[in-house]
């Protein structure tokens, strides 16, 4: 569980980027997957979030490598907004938390993980912005505990911050 005492390094938001979103940029191959449904909270458009194959690659690794224990880490990329005003959010890596505390139900960042995430981040990807974070749950599906929405809600609360949870027992996804 998440403690009132703990500090962590804030997770600063950049303003929303003014883009071309991945799918309508002809230097990329997007692949439709999911639906998308809910509307962003500002513009009353869908937020739309691509993740590169690699990011995911990476993330569902380090979930599988502990199928009975959660673990999580942070999301990286871009937040951008189109000329429209449709919003979207570009995950292009992800960075694994090796200082977590994970049980078969819960995991915790922990100080010391949320100090090495920023640091890696700011050495190996230092133009790219903390979107959001990830975790698994082992055998219980993909939905966001009370727990999950207060983490989301007091240490990722940017309009554009995003959450994944992977079940990797059931082989699911979700955002």
């Amino acid at each position: 569980t998440m403690h009132d005492d703990m500090q962590f390094e804030p997770v600063t938001t950049r303003a929303m980027r003014d883009a071309v979103a991945p799918d309508r940029d002809s230097r990329y191959s997007v692949i439709g997957w999911g639906n998308r449904s809910g509307e962003h909270r500002q513009t009353g458009k869908g937020l739309r979030i691509f993740a590169w194959l690699g990011a995911l690659t990476v993330m569902e690794s380090h979930l599988r490598a502990q199928p009975t224990v959660e673990a999580g880490g942070f999301l990286l990329g871009v937040r951008g907004i189109e000329a429209d005003g449709s919003p979207f959010v570009a995950i292009q890596e992800t960075l694994p938390a090796g200082h977590g505390i994970g049980t078969a139900v819960s995991f915790t960042f922990t100080h010391d993980a949320w100090s090495a995430l920023a640091r890696e981040r700011r050495q190996r990807f230092p133009d790219l912005e903390i979107c959001g974070w990830y975790h698994s749950h082992p055998g219980w599906g993909v939905f966001l505990s009370e727990q999950d929405r207060f983490v989301h809600r007091h240490f990722f609360p940017g309009i554009q911050d995003v959450a994944c949870v992977f079940d990797p027992q059931r082989n699911a996804i979700g955002w």
